[in-house]
C-alpha cells in the first residue's frame, strides 16, 4: 500500500509538473483529474482505514500533532 500511495504521488507531482510547461492542456487536465479522484478514493477507503486499523490510537494523533505543527512552518522550497 505505501509502495502504491508513493507511486501515485509522484505520477501526480509529474503530470502537475507537465501541466506547468504545458498550461492549457486539456489532455494533461483529464489525466489529472482522473488520477487525483482514484488517488483520493484508495487512500480513503483503503489506505486510511488500514492505518486506522494498525496503528495505535495514541500515535495517531501524535502523527496529527506533528502535521498540524508542519502546518504553520515556512515552506523550505
Amino acid at each position: 500500500m505505501r509502495v502504491q500511495a508513493e507511486t501515485e504521488h509522484m505520477d501526480i507531482y509529474g503530470i502537475i509538473d507537465s501541466l506547468r510547461k504545458n498550461t492549457g492542456n486539456n489532455d494533461l487536465l483529464k489525466k489529472l483529474a482522473d488520477k487525483l479522484e482514484k488517488h483520493v478514493r484508495f487512500e480513503e477507503r483503503v489506505l486510511f482505514n488500514y492505518l486506522q486499523a494498525n496503528i495505535p490510537e495514541s500515535t495517531l494523533l501524535e502523527i496529527a500533532s506533528l502535521l498540524r505543527s508542519r502546518k504553520h512552518e515556512p515552506d523550505s522550497a
